[in-house]
């Protein structure tokens, strides 16, 4: 019905037939799926949004309002917790990366804000993402209902730098009895747009049990070599991911990261290993 939307109805109430009150005015018509739909000449002025289970949009001048589906509903607001619980996760994750981030996302990285809110952006709902608790229970939207869902991270997903320079290529290996990783790298010949000599090269190292990233500067683009980043804190057996990435001379842009240590294939990457 939409009483709440005229403030009132002459009690022509038939499908295609219209009613209302003074200058206000609004006619009912049946939707396929058999709900009702009322559209109204602008009273309530340009609503747009959703309030309760209703929602309002303007077409050609008119006021809509359409009542949702209880599917539709549960949907919206298990998308709306899915996304809640991914963007906490980028949060709760940037204290690890926190030293990574101060150098891979600059001041003035195109589309990416600086420091921890770029890395949010970066990584909410792709390497961070919330995955359900229990998949086959019943998604229940009331405030004290407990969460449905909890927070994830893919640590070879994660982007610990972002900007319009080319990622460099660039291996890592654990060397568990040195308790270090060891990056190695060709040098480049050629310039091109996003990638120049005189780059500068990270490696970061995480150990998300000590809640860290070790971060280094390799060397430059333009000249090959090897680095070891010594793993002070951690202790033996304890997962590592590396990553790599570039910035420009004077650290003002960066490049994506990309990740050369899987912390869950470390024992196929020990050095030495047959």
């Amino acid at each position: 019905m939409t009483r709440g939307v005229t403030g009132g109805s002459s009690g022509m109430e038939k499908e295609g037939q219209g009613f209302g009150i003074g200058s206000r005015f609004a006619y009912l018509c049946k939707k396929e799926n058999g709900g009702i739909m009322a559209i109204a000449n602008s009273i309530l002025g340009k609503i747009r949004g959703s309030i309760s289970n209703l929602t309002f949009y303007v077409r050609k001048g008119e006021q809509q309002v359409i009542r949702k589906k209880p599917s539709e509903r549960q949907t919206s607001s298990e998308r709306q917790q899915r996304q809640e619980t991914a963007f906490a996760e980028a949060m709760e994750q940037s204290y690890t990366f926190i030293d990574a981030i101060e150098v891979g996302f600059p001041e003035g990285v195109k589309g990416y804000p600086a420091g921890i809110q770029g890395f949010v952006k970066a990584n909410a709902g792709k390497a961070c993402t919330g995955e359900r608790i229990d998949p086959s229970a019943k998604f229940k939207r009331q405030k004290k209902a407990p969460r449905a869902f909890r927070g994830r991270t893919d640590y070879t997903l994660v982007q610990v730098a972002a900007g319009p320079l080319e990622v460099p290529r660039a291996e890592a290996v654990l060397d568990e009895e040195a308790g270090t990783v060891v990056f190695s790298w060709e040098g480049i010949e050629l310039e091109a747009y996003g990638r120049y000599r005189d780059d500068r090269l990270y490696g970061a190292v995480a150990c998300p049990d000590l809640r860290n990233c070790y971060v280094e500067e390799l060397g430059r683009r333009g000249e090959g070599g090897e680095h070891a980043v010594r793993l002070v804190r951690r202790k033996k057996g304890m997962a590592v991911w590396a990553y790599v990435f570039a910035t420009d001379a004077e650290g003002k842009a960066a490049s994506g990261s990309a990740c050369v240590l899987d912390g869950t294939m470390k024992d196929e990457q020990l050095k030495g290993k047959d």
